[in-house]
């Protein structure tokens, strides 16, 4: 009897305290990024409570539903684009050397536009030899540390880097035309939230990439690893000010990482647009030796609300 009032008590306590990662706090943002788990912790906890019929299961049933929340919201459909062209993205952990795998999974998607992260020398060299013929507008910056990156395009257009916040980690800015009309592609990699001088650091580049969107005159992409989840408010402040909104909203929710977690990892990796943009298809792509795993989704126009 005590053993099956102790573990009550600790189901209930592991229920109600986890709504604490909803306050918007430096200090729990990182227990935020797993939402997932939270309402699994809180599933299992109502199901003990109400198996032995404690009077608070309903608390525990309660905070299952507030986590379970924005997976319902994000499985939601938005207007289909139209004429839309492919962007593939994909973090390739810059130690990593499976090449052959990376190919593969730009094969798979056929995209019009790949953005790779965590490009050093080696892999900018590897994806030019394999890939500049198909795809001639290109930016590369190769860094030995985990902050290179590399924009390719079927899609003829301007490519420049920009610089935001005061990390020193580059992003790459394309000013591209689809369908005859001018959009605006950013491919940006933040600082990992894993002290607070990061998360600061992270915080400020998500801050001033939002400020930047929010004066360009054209439809907006943005899509990278941006170290943040769709659950943190880092997230939702940068999609709120720069009036974003995640292409794979009614795809269902995803994971890209750790890889080796599939559907149990967190969501990091991330295609945001602007009015009138609309995404379809969102897919997570199989594991390519990185600890990411890539994503693709098609982009285009649309007249819908």
């Amino acid at each position: 009897m005590r053993f099956k009032g102790s573990v009550s008590g600790f189901a209930l306590i592991m229920a109600m305290g986890s709504l604490v990662t909803l306050l918007p706090l430096p200090e729990v943002e990182m227990l935020a990024h797993f939402r997932l788990h939270w309402c699994l912790v809180c599933l299992l906890s109502s199901i003990w409570l109400l198996v032995f019929k404690r009077k608070w299961a309903w608390t525990a049933v309660l905070a299952a539903g507030i986590h379970a929340f924005p997976f319902v919201a994000f499985s939601m459909g938005q207007g289909k684009p139209v004429s839309p062209f492919t962007l593939f993205s994909a973090n390739v952990h810059r130690p990593n050397r499976s090449v052959d795998k990376v190919m593969a999974a730009i094969k798979e998607a056929n995209p019009d536009v790949i953005i790779l992260i965590e490009t050093d020398h080696w892999w900018v060299e590897q994806a030019h030899q394999a890939l500049t013929q198909h795809y001639p507008f290109e930016c590369a910056i190769p860094r030995s540390d985990n902050f290179g990156m590399m924009v390719l395009s079927r899609l003829a257009g301007d490519i420049n880097h920009l610089e935001l916040g005061s990390a020193d980690i580059p992003s790459i800015i394309m000013r591209l035309e689809h369908d005859q009309k001018p959009l605006t592609l950013i491919a940006t990699h933040p600082l990992p939230p894993i002290s607070h001088h990061t998360t600061r650091l992270r915080n400020q580049q998500l801050d001033d990439l939002a400020q930047y969107v929010a004066g360009i005159d054209t439809p907006v992409i943005v899509a990278g690893d941006l170290n943040t989840t769709i659950f943190a408010h880092s997230y939702a402040r940068l999609v709120s000010n720069a009036k974003l909104r995640h292409a794979g909203l009614g795809s269902g929710t995803y994971a890209t990482w750790p890889s080796y977690l599939g559907i149990m990892g967190i969501p990091i990796d991330h295609v945001l647009v602007s009015e009138p943009l609309r995404g379809s298809h969102f897919r997570v792509h199989r594991n390519i030796d990185s600890d990411h795993l890539p994503i693709s989704v098609s982009i285009g126009l649309t007249n819908q609300p």
